[in-house]
């Protein structure tokens, strides 16, 4: 026998101040936190043996009807056997170019450096000497494109063209790190460019590896 759902009321869900978890039905729940002030909606579900928790907003931005609405679509996801946290993060980056994802690093990485040389240095290699990736969607990226953007100043500046080598990788990360269904294919276009300079076969490279934010440099 299935579970109700649409447990909770509009009033109960403003007025509760109980930490913990209130469930609606279905897989969805309002958290409320330690200070019984936050609040968000969360919906759990089993996938593949385990417990899986995806948030869907806090309650001040998503409303009762809303979340119920975004939990009944990642229940008919599980259903179809679509993780509905993988098919989430993909939906966010549908459409996002390598230009959006290369300007939100340099935001997120700018405080971080004392020196505006730092930033200077790693804006070039992302809006000049990557221009031409810019414009592609980021699912759309090629060998070929990381090609055309190092080939024109490896021969003439080998130690920029190194660092930049290394800023679109940075990128790639931030595009794994956002859809981590995309790491195979990156890696491979990573490779495949690195096999077709010389400079870059002679450097190793077992696999695309994320790491925190990298020094300025």
């Amino acid at each position: 026998m299935a579970r109700p759902t649409n447990r909770l009321t509009h009033r109960f869900v403003t007025t509760m101040k109980q930490p913990g978890l209130h469930a609606d039905g279905g897989g969805l729940y309002l958290e409320v936190d330690k200070s019984g002030v936050g609040k968000r909606w969360t919906f759990i579900f089993q996938w593949r043996g385990a417990r899986k928790q995806m948030g869907l907003g806090g309650l001040a931005v998503t409303s009762l009807a809303e979340a119920r609405e975004i939990a009944e679509e990642a229940r008919r996801q599980v259903a179809k056997s679509i993780n509905p946290i993988e098919a989430k993060k993909a939906a966010q980056v549908k459409g996002v170019t390598f230009a959006d994802v290369a300007d939100d690093l340099l935001k997120a990485l700018a405080p971080e450096w004392k020196n505006a040389k730092h930033l200077y240095q790693w804006k070039q290699s992302l809006t000049v000497d990557a221009a031409s990736l810019r414009p592609l969607a980021v699912d759309a990226v090629s060998t070929e494109d990381v090609l055309d953007a190092l080939k024109p100043i490896w021969s003439v500046k080998p130690e920029t063209a190194s660092r930049t080598r290394g800023r679109i990788e940075r990128v790639s990360c931030e595009i794994i790190q956002a859809d981590t269904r995309r790491e195979n294919a990156l890696r491979r276009t990573i490779f495949s460019a690195m096999a077709a300079v010389p400079v870059l076969r002679r450097m190793r490279m077992e696999r695309l590896s994320c790491p925190p934010p990298p020094r300025p440099g």
